[in-house]
């Protein structure tokens, strides 16, 4: 298992609920040299029922991906779930997915809205921006981050941002750096004299 989220209904009578990302097997749209291998023993996004008094989880359905659904987040309402999809196979350019699910109220089973291009393969994280209407996404193999619009509906659209890393990794020795252990006995011993 992967990440585990939480869902409440603003009414206290509809269930708790916690979903838990997973690394999938069998993989699907992925290339036999991903991360994670050996695949994960997950079928895609878990979903439990939370007791409220003692805590105690009790497993109510599977909405089955094979595309390692990991990292999870909710909006604010908890009407709406995104998945980052940790797929490097889709389209020309070898892209991850993201998905966007609708969460049933009554017994927190969850809908496909839609799955869109991540920005970039091996998508590994997604938040929501505070205002609701965007989500963003980091791409651990594409190296890049993305920025996708949230529709009215909860549906994704297309990303309309894509930042790619391109310079060179930060300095390689840090600003303020100890001097060497040698150098600085010297300069200890000739303080005290």
């Amino acid at each position: 298992m992967k990440r585990m989220i939480m869902a409440e209904s603003a009414s206290v009578k509809a269930p708790l609920m916690a979903y838990v990302g997973t690394f999938s097997s069998p993989l699907r749209d992925v290339l036999p040299t991903q991360v994670d291998l050996p695949p994960g023993n997950g079928r895609g996004i878990h979903v439990f029922q939370v007791d409220r008094a003692t805590g105690a989880m009790t497993a109510c359905g599977v909405y089955e991906l094979g595309t390692s659904p990991s990292c999870l987040t909710l909006n604010a309402a908890g009407t709406r779930l995104y998945s980052s999809n940790e797929t490097d196979r889709v389209g020309e350019s070898k892209e991850g997915t993201v998905s966007a699910f609708a969460i049933n109220r009554t017994n927190g089973q969850l809908s496909l809205l839609n799955t869109v291009p991540s920005g970039g393969a091996g998508p590994t994280y997604v938040s929501i921006h505070p205002s609701g209407r965007f989500l963003f996404v980091a791409n651990y193999f594409g190296g890049s981050v993305a920025v996708l619009p949230i529709l009215p509906d909860g549906r994704l659209e297309a990303a309309t941002d894509i930042r790619k890393d391109a310079g060179t990794v930060g300095p390689r020795k840090a600003a303020n750096a100890p001097r060497e252990a040698s150098r600085s006995a010297d300069t200890t011993e000739h303080m005290r004299t």
